[in-house]
């Protein structure tokens, strides 16, 4: 007798998933404005467990560390955001501005170059090609 792969009641749809992962996100992002930051990263990762591509939720764990002084740590999940969602500048923002404050000057120049290719453009995007030109350049790449 074969057992069928039906969908059991303790088996959540992937609708069902889908919005149980919308309302972790919801509920991570309140903390995260609350300043609950232990909170909001507990959700923030229990959703990135669910969905390890979700691009808002690896945005915002990525600002949620380098908010809490944690940047070295922050940048892989700002990466996944921009890999899953490369059209969305904010993203890409937010990840040059993570390798500027992690002191990796010659990559965020490397990066916002990249960004630039990929059609990001806009006042935010001009204060921070200004940012970059005052940054110190590495003696390697001098």
């Amino acid at each position: 007798m074969s057992r069928s792969k039906a969908h059991s009641p303790t088996t959540p749809s992937a609708s069902e998933a889908a919005h149980t992962i919308a309302q972790g996100l919801q509920q991570a992002i309140a903390c995260h404005r609350a300043a609950r930051w232990q909170e909001a990263a507990a959700i923030y990762e229990a959703v990135l467990v669910a969905e390890p591509k979700h691009p808002d939720a690896n945005h915002n764990f990525g600002l949620l560390c380098v908010q809490t002084g944690k940047v070295t740590a922050g940048l892989p999940y700002l990466l996944a955001a921009i890999d899953s969602e490369p059209t969305v500048s904010s993203y890409w923002l937010s990840y040059i501005e993570a390798l500027i404050l992690d002191k990796q000057h010659d990559e965020a120049r490397q990066v916002f170059e990249l960004a630039r290719a990929h059609g990001l453009e806009g006042s935010a995007v001009d204060a921070l090609a200004k940012k970059l030109s005052a940054a110190p350049v590495s003696i390697a790449n001098a």
